[in-house]
């Protein structure tokens, strides 16, 4: 059986936030602003989305960045994937970050990020003195190859 998760929009005028296929994971978020913002090189701002959400126990709600925000520029969703806990009730906000060198224009309505809800892996934390040791061990970034 498939759980549910509900969504409140915070005004009755505003388009529910589907998905742009029948195959795609996740649904896109649109910004919900009165006005063009200029995001310029540099720079961070917080766009709300008018989108309350409430994911079933045992499930998060996780933010990404659509595909065409990067090819077509250079704007990114720093913290990605943003995670959405079961338990947040308050509005969704999509953070926007311009590491380009030109300015970005978010129109108003413009599908900025899209909400996967994923199963959480559920794993109980052990605290010990030792971990069991591996060929790899504790080499880290690039010990693998490029």
């Amino acid at each position: 059986m498939k759980e549910i998760a509900f969504v409140r929009l915070k005004h009755s005028a505003i388009a529910q936030p589907t998905s742009a296929t029948v195959g795609s994971a996740g649904i896109d978020l649109c910004v919900k602003i009165a006005r063009s913002y200029y995001l310029f090189p540099g720079h961070t701002a917080l766009f709300p989305t008018d989108m309350f959400i409430e994911i079933p126990s045992g499930y998060e709600g996780q933010i990404r960045p659509r595909s065409g925000w990067a090819a077509q520029g250079r704007t990114i969703i720093p913290n990605s994937p943003g995670t959405i806990d079961s338990d947040y009730r308050g509005e969704i906000k999509i953070i926007l970050s311009n590491v380009g060198d030109a300015i970005q224009i978010i129109y108003p309505n413009d599908r900025i990020a899209q909400l996967v809800i994923a199963p959480l892996a559920n794993t109980k934390i052990q605290y010990t003195r030792a971990l069991t040791d591996t060929a790899r061990g504790e080499r880290g970034l690039g010990s693998t190859g490029l």
